[in-house]
């Protein structure tokens, strides 16, 4: 199982290390990610100037690549160095994507995105959060779990759904509440078109 670990907070963000971390257990995971925060970067791709490629570690040393592009871009640097991967995993965003505004806004949803109109099975994970700290290293809230979660969703999907599925659907979209515990509900919802008031 070959899986994409990518973000839009960069490569120093906690978020993309948590799903790092989980993600290591279930397959052969390649860290690809923006060297700088990238948030709001939205569904763009790298044709006029030169993507830089870099060997690097997340902030628990997992080893990783970081770029300096667009987070799409990842996608597409991850097909030249390994070919087509199995699953693709972005995020955990710091900031949720629950509107279809923030959807088409984000680079976490972006990169899931791209590989999702290549009928990758692809997931973007975010996490309520402060807006003061949106463009910080920190989440805040149960990170920890909000990753172990993230990794055991992707599993069951890859495992229940069958390949029609992703010709359908382009990704899975999962936002956890900033009081994410192991009660929490789980909520099929529709997105709003714009952002809730906060």
């Amino acid at each position: 199982m070959k899986i994409l670990v990518s973000n839009d907070d960069g490569i120093n963000s906690v978020g993309i290390d948590v799903i790092a971390k989980y993600a290591n257990d279930w397959g052969e995971i390649t860290v690809i990610s923006p060297q700088s925060q990238q948030t709001a970067s939205g569904k763009g791709l790298t044709f006029h100037k030169p993507i830089r490629l870099e060997k690097t570690f997340t902030v628990s040393g997992i080893p990783a690549f970081s770029f300096n592009t667009v987070p799409a871009d990842s996608v597409i640097i991850f097909q030249h160095l390994k070919g087509r991967p199995d699953a693709v995993l972005s995020g955990l965003n710091a900031g949720e994507n629950t509107s279809i505004h923030s959807i088409l806004t984000s680079g976490t949803c972006a990169v899931a995105m791209e590989a999702g109109m290549k009928n990758i099975p692809s997931f973007a994970f975010s996490i309520d959060t402060p807006e003061m700290y949106f463009h910080s290293n920190q989440i805040p809230g149960n990170i920890d779990l909000a990753g172990k979660l993230s990794i055991q969703i992707a599993k069951k999907f890859i495992e229940l759904v069958d390949n029609q599925f992703w010709q359908d659907v382009i990704f899975v979209n999962i936002n956890f509440p900033d009081n994410l515990n192991e009660e929490t509900e789980i909520v099929l919802a529709e997105p709003e078109t714009y952002k809730y008031n906060n």
